[in-house]
């Protein structure tokens, strides 16, 4: 079994207990896996495979629009993946916060174990044209899993970067 995720290009920023994917496209990929949390925000999930109410697996980033689209009909499905530190688990949607934000994991590599993976606090896409870094938006056209992710986005000029809050 092997967690889904999703790639993007970028540079990963560590600072203190906070990471942040510094976007690039001349970069190595970066590994993203997006957890659910359980409904009491206790334990986390990062899937695997979904096994629906008919026993149709689905191991690709689709799950997530599944799970948003049907979830709530579907409470019985199954959601088969690893606790944030690496463990196996499953859950069943009944179980799961369906409309909460995600959180989400880097990794640098896809050998990364589990539960190596850093929780990214925010998103920053550099831009030299501003003098210091503010808030932003995340883009229009981002799609699942990324777009209910819990994290803040940051545009600025590439030396301001320990100056996010």
């Amino acid at each position: 079994m092997k967690a889904i995720y999703q790639t993007v290009r970028g540079r990963l920023h560590h600072r203190g207990r906070q990471t942040i994917l510094i976007l690039d496209d001349r970069a190595d990929p970066v590994y993203l896996r997006c957890a659910f949390l359980e409904r009491y925000g206790q334990m986390a999930i990062l899937p695997a495979v979904l096994l629906d109410d008919w026993g149709k697996e689905i191991k690709n980033l689709t799950l997530y629009r599944w799970i948003r689209d049907y979830g709530f009909q579907f409470p019985r499905a199954e959601l088969f993946g690893f606790e944030p530190d690496g463990r196996e688990t499953q859950y069943f949607l009944r179980d799961l916060d369906l409309t909460g934000k995600y959180l989400c994991y880097a990794y640098p590599s896809l050998e990364t174990a589990i539960g190596d993976g850093r929780l990214l606090t925010a998103i920053f896409s550099p831009d030299d044209s501003l003098t210091s870094p503010e808030r932003g938006k995340k883009p229009a056209d981002l799609d699942l899993p990324l777009s209910q992710a819990k994290l803040s986005w940051w545009r600025g000029p590439l030396i301001s970067i320990d100056q996010l809050e």
